[in-house]
């Protein structure tokens, strides 16, 4: 199926701020501003809340094709030279954002500075997706089967704490909460990690 079918585009509205005079760390008031970046996540520095179109939970692309396409969980607004994307059916986890993010950016790799990555061509790309046999996106399939990596990797994280004996390292309130969300986020994962499903484009 098409890019342009399953997502809506936003791009940046008009503002008055240059990249060089925001601050790059975060800072009280301001949010997220994504640019074309391929590090920290699409961001590129912050920039004031008030007046911003502010987005959520979306997928971020950088337009001039030598960035990849990035999840969005938090708060952030479009700088320059980027655009985001949203499905535009139904709210989707993150978990199914974050398995859209990987398919997205295999599309993308042929993209690069001397072949942009502008919306007007990547609306019209082929993106193969899981579906059922009924032919409709398997969003369960897709959300299982990245919680199923999460949990694999918790599992190897927490084997390599053993064997090298940090397995009782003293974590600080802020690092014990952060693990404590996260493993009770994926102990109920289910299956889906050997599942096989059929692609549709």
């Amino acid at each position: 199926m098409q890019l342009g079918e399953i997502f809506e585009v936003f791009k940046p509205t008009k503002h008055n701020y240059q990249k060089r005079f925001l601050p790059t760390e975060p800072t009280e008031g301001y949010i997220s501003a994504i640019t074309c970046t391929t590090q920290n996540n699409g961001i590129a520095c912050y920039m004031p809340k008030e007046g911003a179109e502010v987005l959520e939970n979306m997928i971020s692309v950088g337009a001039n094709g030598d960035a990849p396409a990035f999840y969005q969980s938090r708060e952030f607004a479009l700088l320059q030279d980027c655009y985001a994307l949203k499905f535009k059916e139904r709210e989707l986890s993150h978990a199914q954002y974050l398995f859209l993010v990987v398919c997205l950016n295999k599309v993308l790799a042929k993209y690069n500075w001397n072949n942009k990555s502008g919306w007007a061509k990547v609306s019209k790309e082929q993106i193969p997706l899981p579906h059922t046999p009924n032919g409709e996106i398997a969003f369960e399939a897709m959300e299982a089967f990245i919680k199923e990596l999460q949990a694999e990797r918790l599992e190897e994280l927490q084997a390599y704490l053993k064997v090298t004996g940090l397995e009782d390292t003293k974590l600080t309130p802020e690092e014990a909460h952060a693990l404590n969300i996260f493993s009770a986020h994926f102990a109920n994962r289910g299956g889906g990690g050997a599942m096989v499903l059929p692609l549709v484009t």
